[in-house]
């Protein structure tokens, strides 16, 4: 897929998730196989098996999802926040999508190794995953955000047009 690619699809992506966190519920289980593309080219976000409402300063003290995709605050064991979770999740999907792998390869990679990047495709998409994928959840930025993201300017732009 061509960077452009990749930015229509993780922009749709993103605002399923903000859909979905405006409306005070997290997904829990953001990965690639739970995004659908269909003929038109519209994203489709599935499998709510592991959704639930959230009430702001709410933490769960579970984990239900993907173990790969699994913040580092919740393999530690901390009680934590819905929200920040499906932005760690988006963060490695939109890292599979660029680089065709994930970022980290077990438990101890996602609590303390320094991000591999096998390649820049861009110092924009690059920044967009550094921010999601900020192991200091205080410090990993949210929806908004994420969709207020200068690598998103294109796409801002043709909706302009």
């Amino acid at each position: 897929m061509t960077e452009n690619e990749v930015r229509h699809i993780f922009y749709q992506i993103a605002n399923a998730v903000k859909h979905l966190h405006t409306h005070k519920i997290v997904h829990r289980d953001i990965k690639d196989e739970n995004v659908v593309l269909d003929n038109e080219g519209t994203v489709h976000l599935i499998d709510f098996g592991c959704a639930t409402y959230y009430k702001k300063g709410r933490k769960f003290d579970t984990f239900t999802g993907t173990l790969e995709y699994c913040a580092p605050e919740v393999l530690k064991g901390k009680p934590y926040e819905g929200p920040p979770q499906d932005i760690w999740a988006s963060g490695v999907l939109l890292f599979t999508l660029i680089y065709r792998e994930n970022p980290f390869y077990n438990i101890d990679e996602i609590l303390e190794s320094e991000l591999r990047v096998p390649f820049v495709l861009s110092e924009g998409s690059l920044d967009l995953v550094k921010k999601m994928l900020n192991r200091e959840v205080e410090k990993r930025i949210d929806i908004d955000q994420v969709l207020a993201h200068p690598w998103f300017y294109p796409i801002s732009q043709q909706q302009q047009l």
